[in-house]
């Protein structure tokens, strides 16, 4: 969390994503997520991948490589989700 708020450098409040409009719903899982990152909570690796699709998990970009000769990243040959 400290590349990203060293970036922003900005405070996160409830009371400012109020006065912009934000549903107080909203802004209480926001706070939770700033939150789960700013406790580094977000770098736990855990086998949740292999558990639930009985796979090894690998790195998107290597999903992307391997399914980019089928087509499926093309715009113009995907079919529309229906």
């Amino acid at each position: 969390m400290s590349s990203v708020t060293s970036v922003c450098r900005r405070v996160i409040s409830k009371e400012g994503m109020l006065a912009e409009g934000m549903p107080e719903a909203i802004a209480d899982r926001m706070l939770d997520l700033e939150r789960y990152f700013r406790e580094d909570r977000a770098g736990t690796i855990t086998d949740d991948v292999k558990r639930v699709t009985g796979r090894v998990p690998r790195r998107f970009a290597d999903y992307v490589r391997d399914t980019t000769p089928s087509g499926l990243w093309n715009a113009d040959v995907a079919s529309p989700v229906r």
